[in-house]
C-alpha cells in the first residue's frame, strides 16, 4: 500500500466514495466525493500534536469499538496516507487542535468535495457485508463476538495487545466456541462464505498457542479448506487438541451473573446433543 501511494501513476482517494458513473467502456465519467477529514491531507505531516491536546475520547472504529481514540486521530499506526481525521459529530469545537497545529492544516469548515474523473476501465472490488448473527445472541450477550472483532482482539496492536479477553469483564475465557456457517447454507442464503472455516482454524490455533489449556470447539456444517497446504493446516489444528463438531448450534442462553454462555449443539456424526 505504501508503494502504491508513492507511485507517480497512482492516485489514491481515501475517505472517499463513488457517487455517479456515466458513459461506457473506454469512456467513463466518474464523480468521486471526497468526504471532509477537516484536515488537509496535502499539508498534514502526521506529527500527532492535535491528538495530544484533544480532550475528547470516542470509540475506536478500527478496533471494532473495543478501545478508545481521540476525536481527532489517525485511523491506525500504519494507515496510508498517514493523515489524521476529525469526528465532527463528537467534536466540541474547542479549537485546541487548530491552535496546536504548526502547519495550519485543520479546517473545521471543510465541506465534501466532488472530483470529476475520466477513466477507461473500472475494476469493482465490492468486499462484503458482515452477517452478525443475532440469532446467536450477538448484540444481546456481551461475550458473543464476530470473527472480525476476534481478529482485533488477537492482533498484537489491538485493544488487548493480542491477548484473549472477554468483553464483559476482561478475563481470559477457558472455554471458547466457534460457530461456522452462520447466516449461510440455508434457503435464504444457500452459498458458502468461503472464509469462516479457515478463519476459525487460524484464530483457534492462535488462542491454543498462547493458552494451551483453553478448551476450543468449532461447530460446522462442512469444513472447506481449499488451497495449498490448507487441509494440512486444518489437520494440525485437530492434532493440537481443537475439537471439531459436525452440527448446528441450537439453544443458547446466558448466565446473568457470570455472563457465561450455555448452549446446545447436535453432533450429527454420533447423533447425540452436546
Amino acid at each position: 500500500m505504501l508503494e502504491a501511494n508513492r507511485h507517480p501513476n497512482i492516485t489514491i482517494y481515501s475517505y472517499s466514495e463513488v457517487k455517479q458513473i456515466l458513459g461506457y467502456i473506454g469512456n467513463f465519467e466518474v464523480q468521486v466525493q471526497k468526504n471532509p477529514r477537516y484536515v488537509y491531507d496535502d499539508i498534514c505531516t502526521g506529527c500527532g500534536q492535535c491528538t495530544d491536546v484533544c480532550p475528547i475520547y470516542i470509540t475506536n472504529y478500527f478496533d471494532e469499538d473495543f478501545s478508545a481514540r481521540k476525536c481527532i486521530d489517525i485511523a491506525f499506526a500504519q494507515a496510508v496516507p498517514a493523515v489524521y481525521d476529525l469526528a465532527k459529530d463528537s467534536c466540541v469545537e474547542c479549537y485546541a487542535c487548530v491552535d496546536s497545529c504548526d502547519v495550519h492544516c485543520i479546517d473545521l469548515s471543510q465541506e465534501p468535495e466532488i472530483v470529476d474523473l475520466e477513466v477507461g476501465t473500472i475494476i469493482i472490488a465490492t468486499g462484503w457485508d458482515l452477517y452478525t448473527g443475532e440469532e446467536y445472541g450477538y448484540g444481546k450477550f456481551e461475550n458473543v463476538v464476530t470473527q472480525i472483532e476476534l481478529e482485533r482482539i488477537l492482533a498484537p496492536n489491538g485493544p488487548t495487545l493480542g491477548h484473549l479477553k472477554r468483553p464483559s469483564d476482561g478475563k481470559r475465557p477457558k472455554n471458547v466456541l466457534f460457530i461456522n456457517c452462520v447466516g449461510s447454507r440455508n434457503e435464504e442464503h444457500p452459498w458458502c462464505s468461503n472464509v469462516c472455516c479457515l478463519l476459525s482454524v487460524k484464530n483457534s490455533k492462535l488462542i491454543k498457542s498462547e493458552y494451551p489449556d483453553t478448551n476450543i470447539i468449532v461447530s460446522y456444517i462442512d469444513m472447506r479448506c481449499p488451497g495449498k497446504m490448507y487441509e494440512e493446516y486444518y489437520k494440525r489444528s485437530r492434532e493440537a487438541g481443537i475439537m471439531y463438531i459436525n452440527g448446528k448450534v441450537g439453544k443458547l442462553k446466558e448466565d446473568p451473573k457470570t455472563k457465561n454462555l450455555i448452549l446446545r449443539c447436535e453432533e450429527t456424526l454420533i447423533g447425540e446433543p452436546i
